[in-house]
């Protein structure tokens, strides 16, 4: 059985690990399709529910990303030892 087909799954898996859940995609047939043509669903399906849950997820992402970085400081210092 796989853990996430059951409800909840997801959200489980987050709280047992201790993270956020980003996000999550229907397991669909056309997704599995799109993938077994090696056709990502954002390309074959440009305007289907599934690339807005893909394009929103990714979003997420960067912005988790981009808040979990660090600043990059504007000069270099450095220091004789």
């Amino acid at each position: 059985m796989n853990r996430f087909s059951v409800t909840g799954g997801a959200e489980k898996l987050a709280e047992k690990y201790h993270t956020q859940l980003l996000g999550q995609m229907p397991l669909h047939i056309s997704l599995r399709e799109d993938l077994d043509k090696g056709t990502p669903t954002v390309i074959s399906r440009p305007e289907s529910e599934f690339t807005a849950i893909y394009r929103q997820l990714a979003d997420r992402v960067a912005a988790q990303l981009y808040w979990q970085g660090e600043v990059i400081p504007g000069e270099i210092s450095f220091r004789a030892v």
